[in-house]
């Protein structure tokens, strides 16, 4: 192994590692309740929903458009990163679970990490897993 497959394996891990944090906070989020900023794709329009509203939701044109919007806050104010949402199993999933239907178990939760889709906010960017080398990339800001 040479040292430039040593960093990049270690820029993997450390990747994965913020992936499953982000997972880990929004599921403990969901548990206590609150809201977050949502974002229609088509129309650019934002608004605060609850935090057990799972994305893709119906957006203002009647598509699967209304997905969850992620910011940074910095010295220069709040900045829209990237946006978050889910892939129709994981979907399913949360909304059982957030209803009371089924219990949380280890099988849904590898359909929740394994179906949580990112894309940055530039025009035409693609949505891709967040667990995949370009999500870890979309997540922390050097997606191109």
């Amino acid at each position: 192994m040479t040292v430039g497959q040593i960093d990049r394996s270690t820029a993997w891990l450390a990747g994965i590692a913020l992936v499953a944090v982000v997972a880990i906070g929004a599921l403990a989020t969901v548990g206590l309740g609150g809201s977050v900023d949502f974002v229609d794709e088509v129309t650019r329009e934002t608004t605060v929903r609850s935090v057990l509203d799972v994305p893709p939701m119906i957006g203002k044109e009647g598509g699967p458009t209304l997905v969850r919007a992620i910011y940074e806050n910095d010295s220069a104010g709040k900045k829209l990163v990237y946006l978050q949402r889910y892939d129709e199993a994981a979907k399913n999933c949360l909304e059982r679970w957030n209803a009371g239907k089924e219990r949380p178990s280890p099988a849904g939760l590898t359909n929740i990490e394994e179906g949580q889709l990112v894309r940055g906010v530039g025009k035409g960017s693609a949505w891709v897993r967040a667990d995949s080398e370009d999500g870890v990339r979309v997540i922390t800001g050097k997606a191109q």
